[in-house]
């Protein structure tokens, strides 16, 4: 791998060595609020260690103030974070953290020495390849982009820090360039990223709290290839060393116009190359209209209904919420009797959680939770929090080899996707797939070859679909029209086609064939949503009234949205008052053999207990009969 990137790096210099004419900033951009000096960190190629205070920062002016060396026999890759704090990569691969400062100079840490050791395994970094694909943002956060080119970020954590393993995970590029560039911090979260290949320079922001990438990349400069470095002392302002006569170059990014080289580059200095590393001290400037995403008002939703998996062994699991915020998993048990009931998790959890259940992987559990966060777990507790920071909760689909996808709705209105980069790897960042006025939580089901298919309905009634193909190649959003669409949404498939099911303002049940308009299915008054899934080659569909009864109903043919009556489930099929009384919407799975499911909470006399109706695979009509309660 080493020398494969050593390869790359070489090409670099191949790139356009000028910079494109780039206009001044708008009147109105924000610029830089920067300290009365930016503190640039130097070691040279004897070793020492030197601090240079640029007091120009702030509109790129060759202003400077004394110099000084505060340091000797400096090797490895150096690096500052903000607030005194420098980390040094040695030769073995220790990661160390220093502190230094100009009243008290060089902190001894509780362990007696000038450092302290985070992690090992760091060496990478040293490789002149390498140097510059880490950097330290100005919240101190250290991202790095590791052996299998996903980019990392590490904080203050308990364990070790090592390079390719327990840094969260921001983004794994599968699609555009094949590698990632070289990278500067110039922000919280902002990543500055110069490609190896055509010089040019993206610009995006992670937020490391809601774990969302806010700002794509986007092409904002080129001829970054004339640089041999590249450092920032925040506030998206940036510094750039020439390779070819060591003149140290100054931008600022301009929000107006998408560009870093902004105004066209100032020269603050030259005769700055042939140095080993030079850095700025992150959180010397910044930015006041950086947008931070707010916790939104959750949506709270307990006592939910059940969502259904299925184990290896064909027994169904449910995952829901009670009235008290925790999370149970039932699981059929295989002895017919009912279902044995075990609490996932005591904190505070909202909405229908989903639980995954693949093959020769462990077990995994999303849900959202009372603060806004989305949770992932596992049978014993949700102990992973992936942020997202959404008033309902996530939509999970099950992809083949682990690589599972969630889809939430944001408190913008927008539809947001995060997903696993491969089996039992980890989730990148959440990233906005788009739509407006969108109101969650969404509906998701894997479709043929292993594409997603995701609904949610909008704040105007109409009901909205995306899919993603297996390729990861994102698809469009489809409106299918206004129909008073109320609830939460529910989509099978079922023969290659798309089925959406939804309740109107009124109560009545609609259903949509692919984009061939809604179809109402008379003779049922529904109290909740609907749900729907795949029997055969046609759908199954079930709601429950005001009164709590249920209804079945499916379609007559093929590709066709036609319906027979609706039936009502019976506790005694021979007794037609023998209504159930369900406190809880429904909820209809099938089966890996192709029987249908239908599960929800009946209240008996004294007791509330999970009902479970099975219908035969080989019965086009199903005459659904109580197989037991638990």
């Amino acid at each position: 791998m080493r020398a494969r990137q050593l390869a790359l790096f070489a090409t670099a210099g191949l790139v356009a060595t000028t910079l494109a004419a780039i206009s001044a900033p708008a009147a109105h951009a924000v610029g830089a609020t920067c300290a009365p000096a930016a503190r640039i960190m130097v070691v040279k190629a004897d070793g020492t260690l030197w601090k240079y205070d640029h007091t120009g920062v702030a509109e790129g002016v060759n202003s400077w103030g004394a110099a000084a060396q505060i340091g000797s026999a400096w090797g490895g890759r150096t690096l500052a974070g903000p607030d005194g704090v420098v980390y040094n990569i040695t030769d073995t691969g220790e990661l160390r953290r220093f502190r230094y400062t100009d009243t008290g100079g060089w902190a001894t840490f509780p362990n007696g020495l000038g450092y302290e050791v985070l992690g090992t395994d760091w060496e990478a970094y040293v490789d002149e390849a390498w140097r510059d694909r880490i950097a330290v943002d100005s919240l101190g956060h250290l991202y790095a982009v590791d052996v299998d080119n996903h980019l990392r970020v590490w904080v203050d954590q308990p364990g070790p820090w090592l390079p390719n393993s327990t840094g969260r995970l921001v983004d794994a590029r599968k699609t555009g360039p094949l590698v990632f560039g070289e990278i500067t911090a110039a922000g919280p979260g902002v990543i500055l990223e110069r490609d190896f290949f055509t010089g040019e320079l993206r610009r995006y922001r992670y937020e490391y709290a809601s774990q969302r990438m806010v700002v794509e990349p986007v092409v904002s400069g080129s001829g970054w290839g004339a640089f041999s470095t590249a450092f920032s002392p925040g506030g998206d302002v940036i510094y750039g060393i020439r390779a070819d006569n060591g003149e140290l170059d100054w931008f600022r990014y301009d929000q107006d116009t998408n560009t870093t080289p902004s105004p066209t580059a100032r020269i603050v200095g030259t005769g700055w190359n042939g140095n080993k590393d030079v850095m700025a001290v992150p959180n010397s400037c910044d930015r006041t209209d950086h947008v931070v995403t707010p916790r939104p008002a959750v949506v709270q939703a307990q006592n939910t209904p059940s969502s259904v998996a299925e184990t290896a062994n064909g027994l169904l699991v449910q995952y829901r919420v009670n009235n008290s915020g925790q999370l149970v998993k039932l699981t059929e048990k295989a002895n017919g009797t009912g279902f044995s009931q075990k609490v996932v998790a005591n904190t505070a959890v909202n909405g229908v959680p989903q639980g995954v259940l693949n093959p020769d992987l462990p077990e995994e559990v999303f849900a959202g939770a009372q603060n806004s966060e989305v949770l992932r777990g596992d049978s014993t507790a949700l102990a992973v929090s992936l942020g997202g920071f959404f008033p309902t909760e996530p939509a999970a689909v099950k992809r083949s080899g682990g690589r599972t996808a969630l889809y939430a709705v944001g408190e913008d209105g927008a539809l947001w996707a995060t997903k696993r980069v491969e089996d039992e790897g980890d989730f990148g960042a959440w990233r906005k797939v788009g739509g407006t006025n969108l109101v969650g939580p969404a509906a998701a089901v894997v479709g043929d070859n292993d594409g997603e298919w995701v609904v949610a309905r909008t704040s105007t009634g109409s009901v909205v679909r995306y899919r993603q193909d297996e390729d990861g190649v994102p698809g469009e959003l489809v409106d299918l029209g206004a129909v008073g669409a109320a609830g939460t949404p529910a989509l099978a498939i079922s023969n290659g086609k798309l089925w959406t099911a939804t309740r109107d303002t009124s109560g009545g049940v609609q259903v949509q064939l692919g984009t061939g308009g809604w179809v109402g299915v008379p003779g049922v008054a529904a109290a909740g949503s609907p749900t729907i899934t795949r029997y055969g080659d046609r759908v199954e569909l079930a709601v429950r009234d005001a009164a709590g009864r249920v209804y079945t109903t499916g379609t007559v043919g093929v590709d066709t949205p036609v319906f027979r009556p609706w039936t009502e489930v019976l506790e005694d099929s021979d007794d037609a008052g023998s209504h159930v009384k369900a406190v809880l919407d429904p909820t209809l799975f099938t089966r890996a053999d192709g029987a249908v499911a239908l599960v929800f909470r009946n209240v008996h006399p004294g007791v509330t207990v999970e009902e479970l109706y099975d219908a035969a695979p080989d019965q086009l009509t199903p005459d659904y009969v109580r197989a037991f309660g638990a």
